[in-house]
């Protein structure tokens, strides 16, 4: 299709030029066909090239026989983590993450024997949940006009997070008919908007004054739970792969990797948007669609042989 698309908004205008004779653009719907698309050409991608979608951060620190490591805040953010590298006692030296659910059972050995087959290789899952994290404390004061919470430190409580806090009461939506929570029964829970300076918005607004010295918990939602971690501090340079998130706007840029792929994107798209009404084309384009994939997977990894991970995989044919 020619220059490869930037935006949401450039698959959005291709996708209706098939389709607005079939059926009237109904732009939730266009969205979520596009993210069927975005998805199945990630995962088509990642089956074959999975570094395709690498990332590194650097000063990355493993705490000694700590289980848990928060990388709720990496950016792009945390798929897997592949490797740690690190330099220690002066050589070079590399910890592998091999992936093994929670509870498996090779994971739970590794818990609770402390050992695996291999001394540099750690056992680990990611985990995404409501799980106590970092803190900070409030400041009191009675909140301005905008509701901020003044706290201590913002730093690790970017817009996005969400944190709990013991009181004040939960507020309701302004265009909800709802009795208030009553004050000290439940804790507050809440996403912050915006952080600048000393301040935190969050949503839904605290409209009470805040008392002095209540701590602000951040509720990890992303974390690496080693089943054997290691027993000093180890710090580097962490190799991870990293999750394209969901297409939401049209003024989105479409990830570089994947809009080399836009074509395969937009037939999915198209086929996903088509079959809601049961379309005849619907079933052309999605075999279109399947054509560039089965390409993808032979001619991305030319070089790998009988090693490739295209060979063999559910991801051939048609399903």
């Amino acid at each position: 299709m020619g220059v490869p698309f930037t935006s949401v908004n450039d698959l959005y205008t291709a996708l209706r030029a098939v389709t607005d004779h079939s059926r009237p653009a109904y732009d939730g719907e266009i969205v979520g066909a596009l993210n069927f698309g975005y998805k199945e050409t990630i995962r088509a991608i990642a089956s074959v090239r999975s570094e395709m979608f690498a990332s590194y951060v650097n000063n990355f620190t493993l705490k000694a026989n700590t289980r848990e490591v928060d990388v709720s805040l990496l950016d792009p953010p945390l798929l897997r983590p592949t490797r740690l590298t690190a330099q220690q006692s002066g050589r070079n030296t590399a910890i592998l993450f091999r992936y093994r659910a929670l509870y498996h059972s090779e994971y739970e050995a590794a818990e609770l024997m402390q050992q695996t087959g291999t001394f540099n290789t750690i056992l680990y899952d990611v985990l995404q949940g409501k799980f106590p994290g970092l803190t900070t404390t409030t400041t009191g004061g009675t909140p301005p006009l905008n509701f901020h919470v003044n706290v201590q430190d913002i730093t690790n409580f970017p817009a996005g997070t969400f944190v709990t806090l013991p009181l004040p009461a939960r507020s309701i939506m302004s265009t909800v008919a709802a009795t208030p929570q009553p004050t000290l029964t439940e804790p507050y829970y809440g996403v912050v908007t915006t952080a600048s300076g000393t301040a935190l918005a969050l949503n839904p607004a605290i409209t009470t004054t805040v008392p002095t010295a209540l701590t602000v918990t951040a509720l990890r939602r992303v974390i690496i739970r080693c089943a054997n971690p290691p027993t000093q501090d180890t710090t580097g340079q962490l190799w991870y792969q990293y999750r394209p998130p969901r297409l939401v706007n049209l003024t989105e840029i479409i990830d570089p990797i994947v809009a080399e792929h836009q074509d395969m994107l937009l037939f999915y798209a198209i086929s996903m948007y088509l079959r809601a009404v049961n379309d005849t084309e619907a079933s052309s384009w999605l075999q279109k669609a399947q054509l560039l994939k089965s390409e993808l997977m032979q001619d991305l990894e030319p070089l790998s042989g009988q090693n490739s991970e295209s060979l063999d995989s559910g991801l051939w044919g048609l399903g």
